[in-house]
């Protein structure tokens, strides 16, 4: 076969996604996609830190070695959890994290993400919230994810704070307003926050 046509589809407790296209074939290796994935309200994250639903589209087009996706996606039942440091969850990450061999590490040949090139809207919206360590805070807002091959994956947008608290050393404060953001990449140099007020309530 040189041309693979298909419609797929995945259902969950009240979620669903579809995805349909086509796949070349070459010597039976794929040669080119055109893929098209929808998702209808489907859990898309469920972990201890974070859980969130999706809907929308994702397109995929193009030889393996050269993807390009894009497409525009809306979040919703937004949490995410700010461990405390005594997290456990922390404290395997940072084990994962620490760990080798001891060896030079060699470069990396180029994988599939690395050659690919991403053009994807997120937008969410209020009624998401991040708690923890003391923090409540209700965000909504659009951001971009961008890439280019072989190029590190941008992140532009903002998140604006809509309403939210914070609690240190039995005190509480709360956020009247705030405006996170981003320039590019997820460090500190690229991130800001503008604009916030607290006031002790």
């Amino acid at each position: 076969f040189r041309r693979v046509l298909f419609r797929s589809g995945l259902a969950e407790d009240r979620g669903h996604a579809s995805l349909e296209g086509r796949v070349e074939l070459e010597e039976l290796r794929p040669s080119s996609l055109a893929l098209r994935l929808e998702l209808h309200d489907l859990r898309v994250v469920a972990t201890r830190l974070a859980r969130a639903r999706a809907s929308g589209e994702l397109v995929l087009e193009g030889p393996p070695e050269a993807l390009e996706a894009r497409g525009e996606i809306a979040l919703g039942e937004v949490r995410v959890r700010v461990p405390d440091p005594a997290d456990p969850t922390l404290e395997e990450i940072r084990i994962l994290s620490e760990g080798g061999s001891g060896l030079e590490a060699q470069p990396d040949e180029p994988d599939i993400f690395d050659r690919a090139a991403l053009a994807l809207r997120l937008r969410v919206p209020a009624d998401s919230w991040v708690r923890g360590s003391g923090l409540t805070l209700e965000v909504a807002g659009e951001l971009e994810l961008r890439k280019r091959p072989l190029e590190p994956a941008l992140v532009v947008g903002s998140l604006q704070s809509l309403r939210g608290s914070y609690t240190i050393h039995g005190k509480r404060f709360v956020l009247r307003r705030g405006l996170l953001t981003f320039d590019g990449g997820l460090d500190r140099k690229s991130t800001r926050l503008n604009s916030s007020h607290m006031s002790e309530s």
